[in-house]
């Protein structure tokens, strides 16, 4: 489970930074798109709640970093601390944005399955004395 973790996290966490850079090059792209769709995208330019494109790319560039973060630590079997860094930051994105769910998803994935993770016990098997 820490490898379906580890590599469902680090898919997640480069499709969230590639969104976070979309974002910030966002004006740029639709500029660059009206010469070939003559400025029918223009609607895009409104976020649903009113919070700038920029700011959803600053925490879209953090919830990778988090998710970095959470993914290393899902993967040295600290599933719950690893999950909520996978997940929440991505819940707070998803706030700004809703739309942002659309590329954030497999990070909230990996986030929920990291849950599962469970650390190792910690009692140590003992040797058995009967040969």
């Amino acid at each position: 489970m820490r490898f379906v973790v580890l590599l469902f996290g680090f898919v997640g966490i480069l499709m969230t930074g590639a969104l976070g850079v979309m974002l910030v090059a966002f004006e740029l792209l639709l500029e660059l798109s009206k010469e070939y769709t003559g400025g029918s995208l223009d609607f895009l330019r409104d976020s649903p709640t009113a919070i700038a494109h920029n700011d959803t790319a600053l925490v879209l560039f953090l919830a990778a970093a988090y998710g970095m973060l959470g993914t290393i630590f899902g993967f040295l079997r600290c599933g719950k601390q690893g999950g909520v860094l996978l997940l929440v930051p991505v819940l707070f994105a998803a706030v700004m944005n809703p739309y942002t769910l659309a590329f954030t998803w497999m990070q909230a994935f990996a986030g929920l399955l990291s849950f599962f993770v469970s650390p190792l016990s910690l009692n140590a098997p003992a040797k058995d004395d009967d040969d």
